[in-house]
């Protein structure tokens, strides 16, 4: 019944003119993109570890190696001892989810073999499992495309038959545009819904297909609601989204400043809007009639998003003693919650910038190409990263410390008119790098050295 309202919902709010665009996608003139799927395909290539197990005539139960994957074949569907597996393969499939090739492709079983496909939170929320399809595929790459026979709620499981062996495909009917989408941080993103279509059926000779058919619609029947993080139209600590002007389908999402370090969840809720009559009893006043708005969730679609963010970090480090010396380097590093990379460094040498005054204190200092400096940064040198919990979050890198040559001197004298250069060996800096990710330029004085962090945008 939802499957249907969902198909009702998409038909009659939209006008659905199609058009093919440059990709071969059909997009309705104002909102749903129909995506066709193929009617066929090279087959997946294996992922992780086929499973494998001897059933025999009195039947038997095989599980993926993921475990998302049930197949029980019942007593009497083979005639022999065979050789069962199921190997995880890439899906090829618009909309497609998990895909599995099971073996040996192409034997017919006596009796009906069931599928089980056990479904998570995280992907019933991206299309719900009433929403779901099962795609077939041959050894030749032919698709054949179907409804789940059942779902439970309670067990989390889709069920299907079949009578031969062929790669399997869990797919979503109805899904925003994405299940996951990596936004950098302050930058826009757009959602929309996609619905696959399946292949037409063979047209019969001297007989034309039929075209799309333009609806007249009633918009106030319809509510499509964008969400971020389950609050309508969304907020500044998790972003924003806006439907797009008369395409209520079709949003605009723009990603927050700052990091976050919540998880972030687009939400479409599609609902059906009905108004009841309400009468209010009046004393001695006749009777108030009001109407009364009630919703109908007809279906909702997720995508999570994955935030990220640059920042161009320049370290600078002074040496005071007799003399001055500069050392600098830099680095792009880009974060998340839990991972980040880092590109662009730069160490550069250091260098003499106030040179010792002859007369008060007799000292010569060379700083040459052996000499490297407090801050000769690399990827390596990074112990650990650290992301912590508060808005906005605090960002941590301990580095590995190590011995660096920053200069050569010597004192002369008298006596010692000439004596030979001595190294100026410290350890490197900084032994800690941090600051907040919250978008903003950052100058972070630790008297000897300073943290320029500033945002890429």
């Amino acid at each position: 019944m939802k499957k249907i309202s969902l198909v009702l919902f998409l038909a009659t709010g939209l006008c659905v003119n199609a058009q093919n665009n440059e990709k071969g996608l059909q997009s309705d003139s104002l909102e749903v993109q129909n995506v066709p799927l193929p009617d066929s395909t090279p087959i997946g290539t294996p992922l992780g570890n086929k499973v494998s197990k001897e059933i025999g005539p009195e039947g038997g139960r095989l599980i993926s190696e993921d475990g998302k994957v049930e197949l029980i074949i019942p007593a009497s569907a083979l005639n022999e001892t065979t050789l069962i597996s199921i190997q995880s393969v890439t899906n090829v499939i618009p909309n497609g989810n998990k895909s599995y090739q099971f073996e040996p492709s192409g034997i017919q079983f006596k009796k009906p073999a069931q599928i089980i496909f056990h479904y998570s939170d995280e992907e019933a929320e991206v299309c719900p499992p009433e929403l779901k399809f099962m795609a077939l595929q041959d050894d030749k790459g032919k698709w054949e495309y179907f409804n789940y026979e059942d779902w439970d709620n309670t067990t989390k499981s889709l069920k299907a038959s079949i009578l031969h062996f062929s790669t399997f495909v869990d797919g979503n009917e109805v899904q925003l545009n994405a299940e996951e989408k990596r936004i950098k941080a302050g930058k826009t993103e757009f959602f929309s819904v996609t619905k696959v279509t399946p292949p037409p059926l063979p047209v019969a000779e001297g007989e034309d297909e039929l075209p799309y058919l333009p609806v007249i619609v009633r918009r106030d029947k319809r509510e499509a609601l964008w969400k971020v993080n389950e609050i309508v139209g969304g907020s500044k600590k998790y972003g924003t989204i806006r439907a797009i002007s008369k395409q209520e389908l079709k949003a605009k999402y723009t990603a927050p400043e700052s990091l976050a370090t919540d998880l972030i969840t687009v939400k479409l809720d599609l609902n059906d809007v009905f108004f009841e009559k309400k009468i209010t009893k009046l004393w001695k006043k006749g009777k108030y009639i009001s109407d009364k708005r009630k919703t109908v969730n007809v279906a909702s679609l997720s995508c999570r998003v994955k935030l990220y963010d640059e920042y161009k970090i320049t370290i600078i480090f002074y040496i005071n003693s007799a003399s001055e010396v500069k050392d600098t380097a830099s680095f792009v590093a880009e974060i998340d919650n839990d991972s980040y990379s880092i590109s662009n460094i730069l160490n550069y040498p250091p260098a003499c910038t106030k040179p010792p005054n002859p007369y008060k204190a007799k000292a010569e200092l060379i700083v040459d190409g052996s000499c490297i400096g407090p801050l000769n940064f690399k990827e390596s040198d990074i112990l650990s990263y650290t992301v912590s919990n508060n808005y906005p979050p605090q960002i941590f890198f301990t580095v590995k410390e190590s011995e660096n040559l920053v200069y050569k001197f010597r004192f002369t004298s008298k006596l010692t008119p000439n004596p030979p250069f001595q190294n100026m060996i410290i350890s490197s800096e900084p032994h800690e790098i941090k600051f907040l990710a919250n978008g903003k330029r950052q100058v972070i004085d630790y008297r000897i050295f300073k943290n320029i962090v500033m945002p890429i945008r």
